[in-house]
């Protein structure tokens, strides 16, 4: 047996016969060199044979360390890998040559985890090839979009491990929705916090509003989910749990609740802690953020973290911690979310009846999910009445206008066979008899009822069936998961009234706005309009020059300045306004936003 064990370079250069002064073990110099055998007496040379091309790369965790020779202590300290990451083509290339390699030499996993990458089909679900120009080139798309706008899109569209169907519009979308709004969010604190050189702090507990506790509980809540999800490497559960928590509750919810709270004219203390509050939110977002989106993260982070205070230089340093439990809430979190259901429902019902949200209605009607308790949802009526604009809410626990029952045929027919058709009439006329009211008491409550057809009993299970709401007159309804919610259709004419008044409000917003004032420019207004709107604006004209910051109010038009038209309730409205020439005290402090 010629065969030696040759380890390091400087062994292999005493040992060496032709060697050049530096040496280069790479294909070809290699094959050139000769090595003296001290048991033979006889000359070693490379073998023509090339070994198995993943060999080198499953030696990598040994090769980088120059095991064993040296630096056992570091190598010890960072073998196995955490995690290995390649595409799902590599499970019989890198991933089985590191387990071979490592087993062979350590007797175990050279990684603890594996986080594979399935394919990347276009969208429609069809292997990317140039030949059939579906390709996408991705330094483009970085390019367009950015890099970061790339990489979440491949994050949240599916997990890793499953294939993703790539689409340009939806990494559009990303730019758009997701970190549009998330830097418009930091723009809006980062405008006012510069108009009154506001100083960030550490949110004080004693003065936070239930909005404010509510909003740093959910950040909490994200951010348990967002290093749950890192640490079992499901990064798309993560990514979209901070997605959701920046465009529904930061932006569309705690922002858009809270955006007087921010103005000059707010009490001290409730100004403070929207501004304290509202910092933490995007500074512990950009905390989270960066894992998933690098640059963008930096960004938000250099401009609102470093000029606050921070110790640190870049949010690449910060660690992911724990949540944190002096914000901590639950019982806060589940109430907003049925509240949050509520408005939306409240919303989809409103959209159904084509009642806007500006027109005032009567009556709100409320079922939640039974078992749920009422006491924590109605302190939150001024918020629930404001979002859907009604007068009055009330709170059921029964079905509004009851409920009627549909078969499913899909499960019923292997129940009861041939008598399908006869069980599913006794079902669709169940809420007709106080008997099949009976099953649909059961249903309701997740039980079985038993239906009987020519002298056979079958058991209907709840998910044989599905309950529908019945509509009735003057309302609109809308249902989901347990929850029912009616809002009243009637309009009397004194909420025709206000609902005019709300919309003239919006109509000289706009024309403010495109006429190029100033949110705290006070104006003189002219509304020339029907009876009808005229009628409006009497009713409501001291809260009309008041939320358009309207210190005359004159029926004819106003000379030198911006105009529009528009229709209201029949009748041609003409708006005509103008910056009035007046000191701003005069009427007050405000904005008119």
């Amino acid at each position: 047996d010629h065969r030696e064990c040759i380890g390091s370079v400087a062994d292999l250069t005493t040992r060496g016969v032709k060697l050049p002064a530096e040496l280069d073990l790479h294909k070809p110099q290699v094959d050139g060199y000769e090595f003296a055998c001290s048991r033979c007496g006889g000359v070693m040379k490379r073998v023509p044979e090339v070994i198995d091309v993943w060999f080198d790369s499953g030696a990598m965790p040994f090769a980088q360390r120059h095991w064993p020779f040296e630096n056992m202590e570091v190598f010890r300290q960072t073998f196995p890998a955490d995690f290995i990451s390649e595409g799902i083509d590599q499970s019989r290339g890198w991933f089985y040559s590191l387990l071979v390699i490592s087993v062979f030499l350590e007797g175990r996993s050279a990684f603890k985890n594996v986080v594979p990458v399935e394919m990347i089909l276009d969208k429609h679900g069809q292997r990317m090839h140039k030949s059939r120009g579906n390709a996408v080139d991705p330094f483009e798309m970085m390019a367009k979009e950015g890099a970061d706008a790339v990489r979440w899109y491949l994050t949240t569209v599916s997990p890793t491990w499953l294939p993703t169907r790539f689409d340009r519009d939806g990494v559009t979308e990303v730019s758009r929705k997701f970190f549009a709004t998330l830097r418009n969010t930091a723009q809006f604190f980062a405008l006012y916090a510069n108009l009154e050189n506001f100083a960030p702090t550490e949110p004080n507990p004693a003065d936070l509003t239930e909005m404010d506790r509510w909003i740093l509980a959910r950040l909490e809540q994200v951010r348990g989910v967002v290093v749950d999800s890192l640490e079992a490497y499901e990064l798309a559960r993560g990514a979209r749990a901070l997605q959701s928590f920046v465009t529904d509750d930061l932006s569309n919810w705690y922002v858009r609740r809270s955006r007087r709270r921010f103005w000059k004219t707010a009490e001290a203390k409730n100004h403070t802690a929207a501004f304290n509050t509202l910092h933490r939110c995007l500074v512990e977002t950009a905390k989270l953020l960066a894992p998933f989106a690098p640059f963008l993260a930096e960004e938000l982070y250099q401009k609102l973290a470093v000029p606050a205070g921070a110790k640190l230089p870049s949010v690449h340093f910060e660690l992911l911690g724990p949540p944190d439990a002096r914000f901590a809430a639950d019982t806060l979190i589940s109430e907003m979310d049925g509240v949050i259901r509520i408005v939306s429902l409240g919303r989809a019902a409103r959209e159904e009846a084509q009642l806007r949200v500006r027109q005032p209605l009567a009556e709100l009607l409320v079922v939640p999910p039974r078992g749920m308790g009422l006491d924590g949802l109605r302190r939150w009526e001024p918020v629930i009445s404001e979002e859907l604009n009604v007068k009055k809410i009330s709170w059921l626990t029964e079905s509004i206008g009851g409920r009627s029952a549909r078969p499913n045929f899909r499960t019923l027919g292997k129940k009861v066979g041939k008598s399908v058709n006869a069980v599913a009439g006794l079902i669709k006329a169940a809420h007709e008899s106080e008997a099949g009211r009976g099953w649909i008491e059961a249903w309701s409550r997740g039980e079985a009822a038993s239906v009987s057809h020519e002298g056979a009993a079958y058991a209907i299970d709840a998910a044989d069936v599905e309950l529908v709401e019945n509509q009735p007159e003057g309302l609109a309804l809308a249902s989901e998961g347990g929850w029912s919610v009616g809002v009243e259709t009637r309009l009397s004419p004194e909420l025709v009234r206000e609902g005019t008044f709300r919309e003239l409000v919006h109509l000289i917003q706009n024309l403010r706005k495109t006429s190029g004032l100033e949110v705290s420019d006070r104006i003189v207004l002219g509304i020339e309009a029907g009876p009808a709107v005229l009628e409006a604006v009497k009713a409501f004209e001291a809260s009309l020059k008041s939320e358009v910051l309207a210190l005359d109010l004159q029926h004819q038009a106003i000379e030198g300045g911006a105009a529009d038209e528009a229709n209201l309730v029949g009748e041609r409205v003409r708006l005509t306004l103008r910056k009035a020439e007046t000191s701003a005290g005069a009427a007050g402090s405000g904005s008119a936003h």
